[in-house]
């Protein structure tokens, strides 16, 4: 079989979804259950406490009682109306100006029949040198037939957690032990192929929601975990509603491109998983604790806590973190300082990353 972006191209020469997925589904070859054997698709995301979010505390938070709200961590005030003021915005988050208050994940209810998916290829890169302007294409258009096989309702859609963990995958990990105290959270958020086989003692066991990009496409543990995955190509849209398709009850959901949009606007580079993961939370989880970010190598723990020979994706993002003209590191991400560090190992990293926004 050929590549299927380009046999998937109708007579104008335009990427067709549904000739796309039709293709993929004949394909005699099987990625759907590489990381996956002896077990089957069962879905149901474990319970976790949760609730709606309401009028009175400004779609944002929870309704406690008739006048008691619970914010995400992002905002605060009597009725969640104030975007929390964090940190003075160093020049790597010129665009964040406000939180995010549209669809999170692709489902029928935030979709339309034709509508199309747009996206940034290269967020953080314009799209001619010397210019501003983003390069924002087209990976899609949704028919009926691909619509019908979205979920009903984006799952993370108009609710608030009340205890969240966001679990790097760090080397530092490995210094401490952990897992009790993260599997004691209500959300567990885990990252790619990160495991916790193996590894229970430092990071735990349990994983609710798993962030996934394009080199880790739909890795799971188990069958209930929630795998979100990042849609910025083609493929990564035909692949998912592959795995949809053959697998209806399968929890696996793609980023919407209104989220993907107000990230790439927030941030003057390609976030990470990790990165992408805290803002959601911060948005979705009244208290967030995060294990597992190191701001810098200099800390002497391996990349990755699972695989000791494994090296950063991008080093000038991944690497030592050294400074831009702003005075602040790639790592030291300043929207981190409003969430909690759970090891102390990370209070000297919060205060070097507070030195550094500070510039």
């Amino acid at each position: 079989v050929g590549n299927t972006d380009e046999n998937a191209k109708n007579d104008g020469g335009e990427f067709n979804l549904d000739k796309a997925i039709a293709e993929e589904m004949s394909k005699d070859d099987d990625d759907d259950e590489d990381h996956i054997e002896g077990t089957t698709w069962k879905g149901g995301v474990p319970v976790v406490k949760v609730h709606k979010t309401c009028e009175y505390c400004s779609n944002r938070g929870a309704c406690l009682t008739e006048t008691t709200c619970q914010c995400p961590a992002i905002y605060e005030g009597e009725r969640c109306e104030k975007l929390r003021d964090f940190v003075d915005h160093p020049r790597v988050m010129k665009g964040f100006k406000k939180g995010f208050e549209g669809a999170s994940l692709l489902a029928k209810a935030n979709t339309k029949n034709n509508m199309p998916l747009m996206v940034r290829r290269n967020p953080g890169q314009p799209a001619h040198p010397g210019t501003e302007k983003a390069m924002v294409t087209e990976i899609g258009k949704l028919t009926r037939p691909s619509r019908d096989k979205l979920p009903e309702e984006d799952p993370l859609g108009s609710v608030v957690f009340e205890t969240c963990a966001i679990v790097g995958s760090s080397g530092i990990l490995l210094k401490h032990s952990h897992g009790a105290d993260i599997d004691s959270h209500d959300v567990v958020f885990r990252f790619n192929s990160a495991t916790t086989k193996g590894f229970e003692k430092n990071v735990g066991a349990k994983t609710t929601h798993r962030i996934t990009n394009s080199r880790n496409y739909g890795f799971r543990e188990y069958d209930s975990e929630c795998v979100v995955q990042h849609m910025r190509n083609e493929m990564s849209l035909v692949k998912m509603f592959k795995k949809r398709s053959k697998y209806p009850g399968l929890n696996l959901y793609g980023v919407h491109p209104q989220l993907h949009g107000w990230v790439d606007k927030s941030f003057s580079f390609l976030v990470t998983s990790g990165l992408f993961g805290a803002l959601i939370a911060a948005h979705k989880c009244a208290s967030v604790d995060l294990y597992g970010f190191q701001v810098s190598r200099h800390h002497g723990v391996q990349y990755h806590y699972y695989n000791a020979v494994d090296e950063p994706a991008n080093e000038e993002r991944d690497g030592d973190g050294e400074e831009d003209e702003s005075g602040a590191s790639r790592l030291s991400i300043p929207l981190l300082l409003l969430l909690r560090y759970r090891h102390a190992g990370m209070e000297q990293a919060a205060r070097e990353m507070r030195a550094l926004a500070a510039g």
